[in-house]
């Protein structure tokens, strides 16, 4: 299954740059047309025809190029599919989908996961992080929320306690609601004062 992935990622890396040369060429040669008609003599009227008609054809044909995404987004896998997966190989799907930034394959995953293997609670919790943050990322706020409390009412000891609680303040804050969040950025520097996200927590709350 990676191997199709990335076999797939390749492709349309490929697909772009044969794209994007072929404009180029296109381009160039449309260029190259259009100078050869303003050169021509007037006797020259049939050849004069002749590349004129060209030119318009490579202009059409640069058009539809121009007019279609170089990269398609590439066929998301079927979720029922993923449901007969492996722990391990469902794990490696969340993880790949979250690193790509695809996040709403992310939080579906994370969805087939969690109904599957929430028994595993190392990993449940690593997935908990990964789905509030993809929500986080797609903006939206209130789910970020809602995944992130998840996590800290079933994993607070887990070591992203201070990123998630960071995460939801800047989640409070998008929303407006800055009393709300100083309370989260504070639950920080009290249980977590050593973590990296103490002194950005300390940060926000000297906006306040």
């Amino acid at each position: 299954m990676r191997l199709d992935i990335d076999r797939l990622r390749r492709e349309l890396v490929n697909t772009q740059r044969e794209d994007g040369d072929r404009i180029l060429l296109l381009e160039n040669r449309v260029k190259k047309l259009e100078s050869g008609v303003f050169k021509s003599s007037a006797d020259q009227s049939l050849e004069r025809e002749k590349l004129v008609s060209e030119v318009e054809q490579l202009k059409t044909q640069l058009e539809e190029i121009q007019s279609k995404p170089l990269v398609e987004k590439a066929p998301e896998l079927n979720t029922d599919a993923s449901k007969h997966l492996s722990k391990s190989d469902q794990l490696a799907l969340i993880q790949q989908a979250y690193l790509d930034k695809r996040y709403e394959k992310a939080i579906l995953e994370s969805d087939v996961f969690l109904s599957r293997f929430s028994g595993d609670k190392p990993l449940a919790a690593q997935v908990l992080f990964w789905r509030g943050d993809a929500y986080f990322e797609l903006g939206e706020y209130k789910k970020a929320i809602l995944s992130f409390q998840e996590f800290l009412t079933k994993y607070p000891s887990f070591n992203k306690a201070s990123e998630v609680l960071y995460k939801v303040g800047l989640s409070l804050e998008a929303l407006k609601y800055p009393k709300d969040a100083k309370v989260f950025f504070e639950e920080i520097l009290s249980k977590h004062p050593k973590s990296s996200f103490a002194a950005k927590a300390s940060q926000r709350l000297k906006k306040k």
